[in-house]
């Protein structure tokens, strides 16, 4: 489900309901139900239970403290050692060990544009000493998110499931304290230079048919700082198509007095709940999905990832779907869905409300279009407006992809506070060139005009990544991305704003991968900065960088 409740826009909506070319069996409402079992699997053993992973990490920082003025400043070579352990105690449960682990990525993040938000980006996780088993940490609230362990010095993982029981736990001292302060209209962020020890814990247990329910704690504590976070969850099944989950937490949390004061929350101990109740049909020909949200003023996640709180929301989608065998079209869906939003004083933030269709059909073929009337509280003021967009995607022949997103319609200015107008285009293409070379692209282009046709922004963001497979083991990649925003000044209420801001980054990254553990990785990355100062683009940082981590199996 893509949502963007933090803006006035349309996106898609939900795909879970597409399907592919083939058709369903008359009164099943999914494809693994209609699967053979395998048979012929015998004498089947058991992997090594025991991978020890030690990895050197080495890399030089250059940088220029005014990029306007100064050369570049050579970094010192640093080099860390670091050590994975992952032991299978059982079939069924593993741990993991990682002694001064290097949690950095070896590969970007991809760009999001970061102009005419209000709540904080989520970027998802990417390493692998997470990676595992993080089902076991899944709850309706986003109470967990690995992302926000950055820098530890040590960290241990327990996962596993034996019977009808599921465990999940890890620990980690971590040298960063990123914190994320959320609101009802808007969040920010910031990082604390100091150690924290985290914890989190997620059990479930399996009961009636096909159901489960859960407990979950979370604690972050270092120095002054503290956030405790605890409570049950669990989905419940009736029959084969009626489903209902659920979340109740309770917060406490404590700030250091410096960091509160900067970042207007509240002083000494606070404390807040939240709770998620969510309603799903799904059958053959129809669904529905109905969620209710509220969350505390005071309830902080700081282990997680919730960036709006005081608020209390409600939302639906329900839909028709119509099937048929190899034609022309396969699948057809029309659907309505809405958003109402109030802060617990009662305040309407925002309603949104839409109709829409899809199509599906040949070449792995997706259309869908919709659009509708939208609220949206900000500054004091009641914005209504409406917009259209149009979603598809296709697939010509194997290995080339392409989708592309149109949205047209109202929009607030958040840095202006004002109702504009948004035009927004977004194309990706994912191609496998040959057996050797593979291209992604990912663009995004939105200009928002005011209501009268005159200019505020244009944004432009390009994520390009150029792939070489030598062969099943090595490969050599270049990823550039690149970020520009050209501003009216006469349109904006700030005078320092910027006319013009590009931001541009880098890295070519070669891998050569024995197995998933034993692998060596060599790059380079920099990052650029154009502005109203520096007027062209002009290399910040830059950053030579190898691993080598090798595994022993036993």
């Amino acid at each position: 489900r893509v949502w963007g409740l933090d803006v006035l826009r349309f996106y898609p909506r939900s795909t879970r309901h597409r399907i592919s070319n083939n058709a369903l069996e008359r009164g099943r409402n999914c494809y693994m139900c209609q699967f053979q079992k395998f048979t012929g699997l015998a004498g089947v053993e058991a992997s090594k239970n025991l991978e020890i992973v030690p990895s050197v990490t080495t890399s030089r920082t250059d940088a220029r403290a005014n990029p306007a003025v100064d050369p570049f400043t050579h970094g010192n070579v640093e080099t860390e050692l670091g050590l994975n352990v992952r032991w299978a105690l059982t079939q069924n449960f593993t741990t993991n060990l990682a002694l001064n682990p290097d949690f950095s990525q070896v590969e970007a993040d991809v760009a999001q544009l970061d102009v005419n938000n209000q709540f904080a980006l989520q970027f998802p996780e990417s390493r692998p000493f997470f990676l595992e088993g993080a089902s076991y940490f899944s709850t309706p609230i986003q109470a967990v998110f690995t992302r926000t362990v950055a820098d530890p010095d040590v960290g241990a993982k327990l996962t596993g499931q034996s019977g009808d029981h599921a465990l999940g736990t890890f620990a980690a001292e971590d040298e960063v304290t990123n914190l994320l302060f959320p609101g009802p209209l808007t969040s920010q962020q910031t990082s604390i230079d100091d150690s924290y020890e985290t914890f989190v814990g997620h059990y479930s247990h399996s009961v009636l048919d096909n159901s489960q329910v859960g407990a979950l704690l979370t604690t972050r504590h270092g120095g002054d700082y503290r956030n405790d976070v605890g409570g049950v969850d669990g989905r419940i099944r009736i029959g084969g198509a009626h489903s209902l989950r659920f979340q109740m937490l309770h917060s406490e949390t404590e700030y250091p007095d410096a960091t509160a004061a900067a970042f207007a929350q509240p002083q000494g101990d606070f404390a807040g709940n939240a709770a998620l109740l969510r309603y799903n049909y799904s059958s053959r020909e129809w669904y529905s999905d109905v969620t209710y949200k509220r969350y505390d003023q005071g309830f902080r996640a700081d282990s997680g990832f919730v960036s709006r709180v005081d608020i209390e929301q409600e939302q639906f989608e329900a839909g028709r779907t119509w099937q048929r065998g190899q034609q022309r079209w396969t699948q057809i869906q029309l659907s309505t869905d809405g958003t109402y939003t109030e802060d617990l004083s009662g305040r309407l933030l925002d309603n949104n409300a839409e109709i829409f269709a899809s199509f599906s059909g040949p070449w792995q073929s997706y259309l869908q279009v919709g659009g509708g009337p939208m609220k949206r509280f900000w500054n004091g003021v009641m914005y209504e407006g409406d917009g259209a967009f149009i979603f598809s995607q296709f697939r010509p022949r194997g290995g080339l992809n392409f989708s592309m997103l149109i949205r047209d319609g109202d929009q607030v200015d958040f840095s202006n506070s004002r109702l504009g107008h948004e035009f927004r285009l977004r194309p990706n293409v994912d191609w496998n060139v040959n057996q050797h070379l593979l291209l992604r692209l990912q663009q995004t282009m939105v200009r928002l005009d005011t209501q009268e046709g005159a200019k505020i922004f244009d944004a432009d963001l390009t994520d390009l990544r150029v792939t070489w497979q030598f062969n099943v083991r090595s490969f050599l990649r270049f990823t550039t991305q690149r970020q520009s925003v050209t501003r009216n000044l006469a349109m904006w209420v700030d005078p320092a704003t910027d006319a013009k801001t590009v931001t541009m980054g880098t890295q070519l990254l070669y891998s050569y991968k024995v197995n998933p553990q034993t692998v060596l990785y060599v790059g380079y990355s920099d990052n650029s900065l154009e502005d109203d100062q520096l007027v062209d683009l002009t290399e910040t940082n830059r950053t030579f960088f190898a691993k080598f981590s090798y595994a022993w199996l036993r």
